[in-house]
């Protein structure tokens, strides 16, 4: 018996043995990638420079800790777990893979913050077609279209904000910015009100909650499919068809007429389209629509909240343009506001809302001024971090500066928030006009300050935000001559995010 025991023992150290050989050889089989076409590249490593500073650092702090570290190339070969990924750190370059050359590197690695529906519609083969449906849907005058229901749900937002000045309770921006970027996205892409404030657990903010705000298992789930890319339909399923559903019935309605027609749904016309065809434009429409505007206000309150010079700058400016218009808040006003674009446009620089964009070659290609050929099916990475927080293009990155974007010239592509090139992202005018009203309507009326429950710096753009509002309705005018960002309190400059 004793001798049974010990050769099953000794069976199982054998088999355990060759199952961690071969599972060493599969992680590895491509970490002869960069020798072998002569790039410079990081020594591969199983665990010290792949996977322990990946699970620390998390894929974006990864990628930005190996950008800092190779200054003064233009790229570098990387390894994610096991798959060898190009970095790219030269703007120029970024600028020829994502411009000149995009039908080159015209497919995306799997994105697993995206459904199936989503990955498929990013396709080369339908991602024109798409692309041309919500350029118009996202034209100057569909947005102009769209504005006064974006007013309507600054009212409900400005509201909320009016009892919680009355009561001065601390509050969580992050659950104030998504209902309201609910709602917006619910009356604007749909025609219906969510009503987030009153009801926030409505059907069907509860869905888009939990497909487009995934919690601490769905993060898991996530890095899960990282390295097994395979498992993505069976995790994603389930609140995917949930919203599928919903959104068929939301378009029948409408078809039917028992819904509003006169929202930007209603605009995604297809020859002879059906649900099926008006669906994948519209989770595009949802997603990027709803990455961008909550995540985007939240951050800009909280850096605005520690500046309140900057507060006082951008409402300063609001009231003088709303003073030229009698008080009304329009479209075409608030394109006038230009300390608003530089606001916004500072805080998608420091805080990046896609940390890094990811491309995929579908044909060899020779990396331009270098006898490098990338073969065909290999991706390049582009770390927004990086370039955001490079010195070389924004001193002291880490200070929250609007300045940055006044007149001065920036080097080109090294200021991507949304991408470049034909393959862009689609929401990037819809989401940065949600941002905008959002921002008008809550500084022209609101000071926002930071209080004890919050720890500064921010370390984590997803980090709970807490904070107080207070009115400032009958406030006078503020000099339009509030000092620089880097003359203001220096616990304005924080640790990178």
């Amino acid at each position: 018996m004793a001798v049974f025991c010990s050769y099953s023992s000794f069976d199982l150290l054998v088999l355990l043995g060759g199952v961690i050989f071969l599972l060493y050889v599969l992680f590895t089989r491509h970490y002869n990638y960069w020798m072998k076409i002569g790039a410079t590249h990081i020594p591969p490593s199983v665990f010290r420079t792949n996977i322990i500073p990946l699970l620390r650092y998390g894929t974006p702090g990864r990628l930005k800790q190996l950008y800092r570290e190779h200054e003064g190339l233009d790229f570098v070969g990387v390894f994610l777990y096991d798959r060898p990924i190009l970095l790219l750190r030269d703007p120029g370059l970024v600028r020829t893979v994502l411009v000149d050359d995009s039908d080159v590197f015209a497919g995306r690695s799997v994105d697993l913050e995206e459904s199936r529906d989503l990955k498929a519609l990013l396709a080369p083969e339908t991602w024109w077609s798409t692309r041309e449906v919500l350029d118009s849907t996202f034209s100057p005058d569909g947005l102009e279209m769209a504005f006064p229901r974006l007013r309507r749900c600054g009212h409900d937002i400005i509201e909320r904000l009016h009892g919680l000045a009355a009561s001065g309770e601390v509050f969580e921006v992050r659950d104030l910015t998504i209902r309201h970027t609910i709602d917006v996205l619910s009356s604007c892409a749909f025609g219906i009100q969510a009503e987030s404030f009153q009801e926030p657990e409505g059907p069907l903010a509860r869905l888009l909650r939990r497909y487009l705000e995934p919690n601490t298992w769905e993060f898991f789930k996530i890095k899960v499919c990282s390295f097994l890319p395979s498992l993505c339909h069976l995790f994603w399923s389930d609140p995917l068809e949930n919203l599928k559903t919903h959104i068929r019935l939301i378009i029948t309605d409408q078809k039917s007429g028992r819904r509003p027609s006169e929202c930007i749904l209603s605009g995604l016309k297809y020859k002879g389209g059906d649900w099926k065809e008006l669906l994948p434009s519209a989770l595009v429409f949802l997603s990027a629509g709803f990455k961008t505007s909550s995540g985007v206000i939240s951050l800009a309150i909280y850096e605005l909240s520690r500046q309140p010079q900057l507060q006082a700058r951008l409402r300063n400016d609001i009231r003088a343009a709303l003073s030229r218009n009698g008080g009304e808040l329009t479209y075409e006003v608030l394109q006038r506001i230009k300390y608003l674009d530089m606001l916004v446009s500072e805080t998608l620089r420091k805080y990046p809302l896609v940390p890094c964009l990811e491309r995929r070659s579908v044909r060899d290609y020779v990396i331009p001024g270098s006898d490098v050929t990338l073969k065909k099916g290999c991706s390049i990475v582009i770390s927004l971090l990086g370039i955001h927080h490079d010195p070389q293009y924004y001193p002291e990155p880490g200070l929250f500066d609007p300045e940055r974007f006044g007149d001065s010239l920036r080097v080109q592509s090294a200021f991507l928030p949304f991408g470049d090139g034909p393959r862009k992202c689609l929401g990037k005018s819809f989401g940065t006009l949600v941002v905008k009203s959002a921002l008008a309507h809550l500084f022209q009326k609101y000071e926002f300050r930071p209080c004890q429950e919050h720890k500064i710096p921010l370390t984590a753009t997803r980090e709970n935000i807490y904070i107080t509002v207070h009115a400032v309705e009958d406030a006078p005018y503020y000099s339009r001559d509030a000092p620089r960002a880097s003359s203001l309190d220096r616990r304005a400059r924080e640790t990178d995010p």
